[in-house]
């Protein structure tokens, strides 16, 4: 009776004894982990958004940029007038590699001394060889064809490639909006008045003054979409 008695207190106890493990196993499993310091914190986050394209370029794949290419006149020392047209146009990012882009000028002026008329077209194709949060850098070959005057006739062909450095102003949440810097090399070919000229010089700006130099270089892109 007593080793009954005796056995039945062993295993009550053992019973116990387990229970208790198991309950404070399930409290230790339920208790969170600490969180990590802010620094691993931002780190981890930067890291995930790079991984899920989280850079302002990203944001704008497969989206169609509104943007300004420049403008297209007379050059200097043809004797032309000084007519041309402001190229506007599209972008848009295939991948986030690679986009295509072309832009369209028209002008028409009328006045006592007649009418005049003049188009430009241009076409480019956008490579995008870096990229951080905010700024992307492209290489961007282009070639474009601009009649900016039809009476007189004046014809220009130009081939260029630029390097351009594109700021998204994501920083202030507005990734779709963008100002783009550019610097080149161009071939030009101008036929005006039975004269060809060609020439061979830096892309941006042209004239003699700072503004000019800026506006040539310097444009603007809204993206449409999400």
């Amino acid at each position: 009776m007593n080793f009954s008695r005796n056995t039945a207190a062993l295993f009550s106890g053992l019973a116990l004894t387990l229970a208790a493990s198991v309950g404070a196993a399930q409290d230790i499993a339920a208790t969170p982990p600490p969180p990590p310091p802010p620094a691993l914190q931002s780190v981890n986050a930067s890291v995930a958004a790079n991984a899920g394209g989280g850079t302002d370029h990203d944001r704008v794949l497969n989206q169609i940029g509104l943007r300004y290419f420049g403008f297209v006149g007379a050059p200097g020392g043809m004797g032309m007038p000084g007519f041309g047209v402001h190229n506007v146009g599209i972008r848009y990012w295939m991948n986030r590699q690679i986009a295509i882009e072309g832009g369209l000028g028209l002008a028409l002026s009328a006045g006592a001394g007649g009418t005049a008329f003049g188009f430009a077209l241009n076409a480019g194709l956008p490579i995008n060889v870096a990229a951080t949060q905010h700024l992307a850098i492209h290489i961007i070959p282009n070639v474009l064809i601009g009649l900016p005057s039809v009476s007189p006739t004046l014809l220009i062909i130009r081939a260029s490639a630029d390097a351009a450095a594109e700021l998204h102003f994501g920083f202030i949440g507005v990734p779709q909006m963008s100002l783009q810097a550019r610097m080149g090399i161009g071939v030009d070919l101008t036929l005006a008045g039975g004269n060809a000229q060609f020439s061979l010089a830096t892309t941006p700006g042209s004239g003699g003054d700072v503004w000019s130099v800026i506006s040539g270089s310097i444009a603007a892109t809204y993206y449409f979409g999400r």
